[in-house]
């Protein structure tokens, strides 16, 4: 097999960048309402940089003139350059580079926040989006994404910027010392002749400058190569990380579950094979650094000989003072580590690279989910009105393979009881999915009821850890002031305790954990009590209720005078005035309840 050639290898790690993606996840933040705010970070940042590199010029002249004044004894310079020394060191040096990393920091914060309560937390939970997400394999945790991936991509940003752009301001300002060494140290004084002069201002000005740019060069070289297929194993720790802990969470989700089944052998087992995975894949990153520690340890500690091996032979040689080696020794090294940014930063940029692409294609997958209908124009058209109302309508999967029912004309008006029930599989809940409108394919009219004045009750209610008043109200927390309503609430769904089981309406609990199946489902139709819907939508929402409770729960609904269309078995007919049977081919049969 051909070995990939050097401009081959380069060119593969340069586009290891997603570089469109790169301008759709970095652009928004510095076109924003916060972009004043974000170039004057930046700005700041620059100042204290270019600072930070004269102040480092500083030091290693006045370290080369001070190791001359010790070689020559002048002992009253050494006093003076001691005291600028110590002083810079002190003073400068904490000032210039403490704020100069603080910016940084809160440069990066800053943009965290922006992207993650404007773009990410705010597209996500738009348009259906992290419900559609679920359907999507190809963007793994999301959660992830949104926090710890963004947290990644907008520090190395900042930082990577910064390092490059540092990394050029440090060879310009070394480079400079470097080229000017000769002159800097009067070759006159020292009696220097016509050759003598000529060889140290070659080294000085040739060699030395030239000895950088091959030394820079064959380390970054090196460091490319030894790390060609470092985003392969970037992203196979990362999916396999998120993997385990999906799958370490899903085991304390289902608890209850697994313990009825005694399913914890096979849930070790998954965590056993998702741990593997992740040990696979760090030991793979593990070689890749040994290999690099292999080259870099020795390499890193050759590379300083070079100007003292050099400087130091003109030293000898009577032709330059002590501190010309020490200043030359400081300013290749300067030099060597700007023109090694891409060496020393090459784990980043291709952590980085992993970073964007996971930021970058949940971003995609988020303005995908904002498209109101698919875009092979296979949708239901939805509309809103006074009445609930289905013209010729087909409701399909939401990948379009499978149509569930097929051709359905039906009105329900308000106050009118429908069961929808069928075979197991047939799409029950599809209907009622089409009709909160995050199932939109299909085809056909679809009327509704604005979604405010509907109400859907599943069978797991979702109840955040909040306070017993927020969860009675949730989502409309604005409703939640009138205390004797909500008691009256509670009571009309046979949980008048439970304030003083949770301590309090304002007392917060996991409300999954301290109530039961059974209790949860009732804390629903209170909600439905306090917001009077006009239509109540019910998908199992009864399954965890005995039998005088599920009669107690539509026997409430019914006097509410709302429209109640239930998914769910037949024996749920008793409670209802007609039955819309979906058969297997998707077709619908509607009939009186008491036939």
């Amino acid at each position: 097999m051909a070995k990939p050639s050097l401009l081959a290898m380069a060119r593969a790690n340069a586009t290891a960048i997603p570089w469109r993606l790169l301008i759709k996840v970095g652009k928004p933040f510095w076109v924003s309402e916060k972009k004043w705010t974000a170039y004057g970070h930046l700005a700041a940042i620059l100042v204290l940089m270019f600072a930070n590199s004269y102040l480092g010029k500083f030091l290693v002249e006045t370290s080369g003139q001070f190791m001359t004044a010790v070689e020559q004894h002048d002992f009253a310079r050494m006093q003076h350059l001691l005291i600028y020394w110590v002083a810079a060191i002190l003073i400068a040096v904490p000032l210039v580079q403490t704020f100069y990393t603080v910016l940084k920091t809160r440069l990066a914060l800053v943009w965290r926040s922006w992207m993650s309560t404007t773009v990410l937390f705010r597209a996500y939970h738009s348009n259906f989006a992290w419900y559609k997400l679920l359907k999507q394999t190809d963007i793994d945790n999301p959660d992830q994404r949104m926090t710890a991936d963004l947290d990644a991509f907008c520090n190395t940003s900042v930082n990577l910027t910064i390092s490059l752009l540092d990394a050029v301001t440090t060879m310009a300002v070394y480079g400079y010392l470097l080229w000017t060494l000769a002159p800097v140290f009067s070759l006159q004084m020292f009696g220097l002749t016509a050759a003598s002069s000529l060889l140290v201002l070659l080294i000085c000005k040739l060699f030395l400058p030239l000895l950088v740019a091959v030394c820079a060069a064959i380390g970054n070289v090196a460091v490319l190569w030894i790390g060609r297929t470092l985003p392969d194993i970037n992203f196979a720790i990362a999916e396999s990380e998120a993997t385990l802990r999906f799958k370490l969470a899903e085991t304390r989700r289902e608890a209850e579950t697994i313990a009825f089944a005694h399913g914890e052998k096979i849930a070790e087992l998954q965590a056993d094979k998702g741990m593997t995975r992740v040990m696979d894949a760090l030991f793979r990153m593990m070689g890749m650094l040994r290999n690099q520690g292999l080259f870099t340890n020795p390499y890193g500690q050759l590379v300083p000989l070079v100007p003292m091996a050099l400087m130091g032979y003109l030293c000898a040689q009577g032709l330059v003072p002590v501190g010309t080696v020490v200043a030359a020794g400081g300013a290749f090294m300067a030099v060597y580590g700007g023109a090694t940014v891409i060496m020393n930063n090459f784990w980043t940029i291709m952590g980085y690279a992993n970073s964007i692409n996971r930021v970058g294609s949940l971003m995609t997958a988020l303005d995908a989910t904002a498209e109101a209908t698919p875009t092979d124009g296979k949708h239901i058209d939805v509309i809103e009105g006074d009445a609930i109302r289905f013209q010729d309508l087909t409701v399909s999967t939401p990948d379009g393979d499978q149509d569930l029912i097929v051709g359905l004309n039906l009105e329900i008006k308000r106050g009118g009881r429908i069961l929808v029930t069928g075979n197991h599989g047939v799409g029950k809940t599809a209907l009622l999915r089409a009709t909160a409108g995050f199932w939109t394919r299909g085809k056909g009219h679809l009327q509704r009821l604005p979604y405010g004045k509907m109400m859907f009750l599943t069978a797991s209610p979702y109840f955040p850890a909040m306070t017993l008043r927020e969860a009675l109200c949730y989502p409309l927390l604005e409703t939640c002031k009138d205390d004797e309503r909500l008691k009256q609430a509670l009571q009309g769904a046979k949980l008048a305790d439970l304030p003083t089981r949770a301590g309090g309406l304002d007392g917060e609990q996991s409300w999954r954990d301290m109530l039961t199946a059974s209790e949860q489902q009732r804390l629903s139709l209170a909600r439905v009590i306090l917001q009077k819907p006009e239509a109540v939508f019910v998908d199992q929402a009864t399954n965890a209720l005995e039998d005088d409770l599920e009669l107690f729960f539509y026997t409430l609904l019914l006097s509410l005078n709302c429209t109640v269309v239930s998914a769910g078995a037949a024996s749920l007919s008793t409670y209802h005035e007609a039955i819309l049977e979906i058969g297997d081919d998707g077709r619908c049969t509607l009939h009186p309840a008491g036939r």
